[in-house]
């Protein structure tokens, strides 16, 4: 390796490359033009691409506010439509579909998301049950169907004879 009498450990680049002759200095010119130009394109690329990434950044942001918007308010509407259910249930309503869909179209249901039931009620009756007392018990017969009239006048005593055959 050949060293210049100026060139000293403690000596920069810089140093070192402007005391060289005017010949060396193109040779070294040239060989490492390749490599700045390299160098050039590559951060223009990657420049470039940073520009575009930011872009589909900021594009998709916007498309995933509005999609996290349309989200919020579906789930809102569901968080109502159960709440309106749940009420539904201690109003004594026979169909809670049907009244759903009835408070939305007359305008029981306030922005807030309150339900006027004592509305609702006076305008769709028949859609809720009346108070009353507990449901009677079904007529039950445990011969139906098994082609015997049933014995009305059935004890024990009765049995008894009938089995043994004095009536």
């Amino acid at each position: 390796m050949a060293t210049t009498p100026n060139a000293s450990p403690t000596t920069s680049y810089d140093t070192f490359y402007n005391s060289l002759p005017e010949a060396q200095r193109a040779l070294i010119d040239s060989h490492i033009s390749g490599l700045k130009n390299a160098l050039d394109s590559e951060k223009t690329r990657r420049r470039s691409l940073t520009d575009e990434i930011q872009t589909l950044q900021e594009s998709q942001t916007g498309k995933l506010d509005a999609l996290t918007a349309e989200h919020e308010q579906a789930l809102a509407a569901r968080d109502l439509q159960l709440r309106f259910y749940e009420g539904a249930q201690q109003a004594r309503c026979t169909a809670p579909k049907l009244a759903w869909l009835a408070a939305q179209d007359s305008g029981h249901i306030a922005e807030d998301g309150s339900i006027d039931w004592n509305g609702l009620t006076e305008t769709y009756p028949v859609l809720f049950a009346q108070a009353q007392g507990p449901a009677a018990p079904p007529p039950a017969n445990s011969q139906a169907g098994s082609n015997h009239q049933p014995n009305q006048n059935v004890d024990m005593n009765a049995a008894i004879r009938a089995a043994t055959g004095r009536q």
